[in-house]
């Protein structure tokens, strides 16, 4: 009887957390800071405004701060990085203060800069950092995958390429890559992809007119959803591989909220799903999201956007230890 009663309450717990619950925590940083890419372990990176220059930004995740100078021989470039992957490589740009010129560089708080071997007059960028160690690099007239440990370079021949999910995956603005074969994104409007994830599911958004809609696509690029509505205009950025997408809608100038959908639930309001939160006002939009459901964001504080990490709740290890905990109940009662 009581492994029964432990059973249905583990069922009734189970049930209520249909809907997930997150804890949003306002990120400690300079309030010219911006945070633009995150990796599971709750690390984020960006770049600080100075006086002078853009410097790199790190925050780990037990909140330390640290700022990243150029490297010698590029004293008074600015640094910024744009996305971090699980194993601490993040991907960046240096870029000249004078003439716009670009380097693209992956770095590592253990190894510094590795920087891509492009003309010096060119101007050379990079969007985001694969958790296989492969960086989303671009210019003008070229864009594709570089290795910094091998320097190995993959050219894609269509320009607008946004991101990546491995070496053989990647997506740009109205088309998907996978493993040399390109798919264009089907449904009507001018398709803007941002993120694609291993199964090759992305998501974006497109316009319709003046019309702007988040929209996902699956791996044969048809279009699987669209958000278009007249009271607002929405964007996805980034999907998980669960397909838990990302983004905000925007209602006006001094309005919007971020986003989460998933198959399961549909678009909904993410400050409906936050149950803690330790900075006052909603949060205005959703920028990443994580395998593990750790997500990024911003709320306004006046003219100033400030980055928050929502991180679920129960969290996954808590999770895991229930799923453990149950199954270990369910041996005791068949041994019984």
């Amino acid at each position: 009887m009581k492994a029964i009663a432990c059973l249905s309450a583990v069922i009734s717990m189970s049930s209520a957390w249909a809907l997930p619950q997150y804890r949003a925590e306002l990120v400690v940083a300079p309030t010219t800071a911006e945070f633009w890419g995150m990796n599971s372990t709750g690390t984020i990176v960006g770049w600080i405004d100075t006086p002078t220059n853009n410097k790199g930004l790190i925050r780990r995740a037990n909140g330390e701060i640290v700022v990243v100078e150029p490297p010698p021989g590029f004293e008074g470039y600015e640094v910024n990085f744009n996305d971090i992957n699980d194993g601490g490589q993040i991907s960046g740009t240096l870029v000249h203060g004078f003439n716009g010129t670009g380097k693209a560089f992956v770095y590592t708080e253990t190894g510094g800069f590795s920087i891509m071997d492009t003309p010096n007059a060119a101007a050379f960028g990079t969007s985001a950092m694969t958790n296989d160690g492969w960086v989303v690099f671009g210019s003008t007239s070229i864009n594709g995958l570089w290795n910094p440990d091998s320097n190995e370079q993959i050219v894609l021949l269509r320009p607008g390429m946004q991101s990546a999910s491995s070496r053989t995956r990647a997506v740009g603005s109205d088309w998907i890559w996978n493993n040399g074969s390109y798919t264009d994104l089907q449904g009507i409007g001018t398709k803007f992809a941002q993120a694609l994830n291993s199964n090759g599911v992305s998501v974006g958004y497109k316009f319709i007119g003046t019309s702007v809609g988040s929209a996902i696509w699956d791996a044969t690029g048809s279009e699987v959803y669209t958000d278009f509505n007249s009271a607002y205009r929405s964007h996805f950025f980034d999907v998980s591989e669960s397909g838990l997408a990302v983004g905000y809608r925007w209602l006006s100038s001094t309005s919007s909220y971020g986003t989460l959908y998933s198959q399961e639930f549909g678009t909904i309001d993410v400050n409906d799903i936050v149950s803690e939160q330790n900075f006052v006002g909603p949060i205005r939009g959703l920028l990443r999201v994580e395998n593990n459901g750790l997500m990024m964001g911003r709320i306004a504080e006046g003219d100033v956007f400030r980055t928050v990490i929502l991180t679920p709740v129960p969290e996954p290890g808590t999770m895991l230890a229930l799923g453990a905990g149950l199954a270990a109940l369910l041996r005791r009662k068949r041994t019984a």
